[in-house]
């Protein structure tokens, strides 16, 4: 049986920085929790969907106080 499939433009993310549009997508299937990155326009947004963008040494600090 044939299905119909509508593909869409997914929305932009990171508006000042499309390619890291990939990294969060990529995030989202990982169902990860948090990325770690030093890319100023990913930190810019803080969280996506529940994913927390954080600097290496925010990850670091949060990974030695658990």
């Amino acid at each position: 049986m044939a299905h119909r499939v509508v593909i869409g433009v997914p929305p932009r993310i990171v508006m000042s920085d499309p390619d890291d549009d990939a990294v969060i997508e990529t995030a989202r299937a990982a169902q990860a929790v948090a990325g770690v990155t030093g890319d100023r326009a990913m930190l810019s947004l803080d969280a996506v969907d529940g994913i927390r963008i954080l600097t290496p040494s925010a990850a670091l600090e949060l990974l030695a106080s658990r």
